[in-house]
């Protein structure tokens, strides 16, 4: 009696539980504790398909009403999370055992935080529990065990509430990173654009201040061509003028009437003077005609002479030209007379 247990054949859909059998072991290396994180997702669904009682000590649980109430305990969020988790992965039967809750008794050490793992399930004919003879094991009350299940249950809750809410914190913060990456890149593209207009802008700029500079450089030589020109011309005007007042002096347009006397007779020496030089050269020109040219005509150059002018007995003259002559081109001596000539 007391803590004794029947072995009872367990039915097929039913769970024989007893808190000795459940003794919880920690990793002592960290390839067992990665080893375990790894099986974190089927550690958890095995956890919401333990069947806890809900009376003291040993007793029969249905596993399908057990399972009910456990999954209930959760928020919506984390039953269509876990339903979704228990679809992916395949979580075996278990076969019936009788679990049972020890005690762990003196100081823990206080280790990092790890995954507690259940040891594998035994037959319980193959391993009978084992009591102390000389002091009976005080049976867990209903209240004990309801308020374990509730703590495990609330932790469990809470640990998954925290858990989603960190995953959300987490995807939120990624969403803005990289909500923040990209405005971060469209700014970088938007200063290469404005570095590359910038750059753009002063090349213009500085053709433009080139173009200035030798439009500038044009119109300073085409104003001193001009200052040139304008001082040119205005010599050449005074040029004209003179050169028009001698005319007027030379053909008598009117001119002399408004001169003085002594103007006048400086004027008449210079004509005389200058008219003297140029029947000179013109006497001189005919000589050298006629001395270089004998057999041509003074006159077209072309044709043989063949005309003595009287009274001065030149032949200097062609047929052609004497009908035209008046006066002896060689000493300017009014003709007279002319008869032709055959030979020398």
């Amino acid at each position: 009696m007391g803590n004794d247990i029947p072995d009872l054949p367990p039915p097929n859909d039913a769970t024989f539980i007893d808190e000795n059998d459940i003794v919880l072991s920690f990793a002592d290396d960290e390839d067992d504790v990665r080893d375990s994180q790894d099986d974190g997702d089927r550690t958890v669904l095995r956890l919401l398909s333990t069947h806890l009682p809900r009376s003291p000590g040993p007793q029969l649980v249905d596993s399908r009403q057990t399972h009910g109430r456990s999954f209930e305990l959760l928020s919506p969020e984390h039953q269509r999370w876990y339903a979704s988790r228990a679809c992916d992965v395949d979580i075996p039967e278990l076969p019936p055992q009788r679990t049972f809750f020890e005690p762990r008794g003196g100081a823990v050490k206080h280790r990092p935080r790890l995954r507690a793992r259940s040891l594998p399930g035994q037959a319980p004919a193959a391993i009978p529990p084992s009591f102390s003879a000389s002091e009976p094991e005080a049976e867990p009350t209903t209240s004990t065990v309801a308020s374990s299940v509730g703590s495990m249950s609330s932790r469990l809750e809470a640990s998954l509430a925290r858990n989603l809410a960190l995953t959300q914190q987490v995807k939120r913060l990624s969403w803005d990173y990289e909500k923040l990456s990209v405005q971060l890149l469209q700014v970088h593209r938007q200063a290469e654009a404005h570095g590359h207009a910038v750059e753009r802008e002063m090349e213009r700029t500085r053709k433009l201040s080139r173009k200035l500079e030798l439009v500038a450089e044009r119109y300073r030589v085409t104003n001193e061509g001009y200052a040139v020109l304008k001082q040119n011309l205005n010599a050449m005007r005074v040029q004209l003028h003179a050169i028009g007042t001698e005319k007027q002096k030379l053909t008598g347009d009117g001119a002399y009437h408004v001169m003085a006397v002594p103007d006048l007779e400086a004027l008449e020496k210079t004509l005389e003077f200058s008219l003297t030089k140029v029947r000179h050269a013109l006497r001189q020109q005919y000589r050298d005609a006629v001395d270089g040219q004998r057999e041509t005509c003074v006159v077209c150059l072309h044709e043989q002479v063949s005309i003595v002018l009287l009274p001065c007995r030149h032949r200097v003259l062609c047929a052609s030209c004497a009908v035209r002559v008046q006066a002896c081109p060689v000493d300017r001596v009014e003709i007279t007379d002319m008869f032709p000539t055959f030979g020398m």
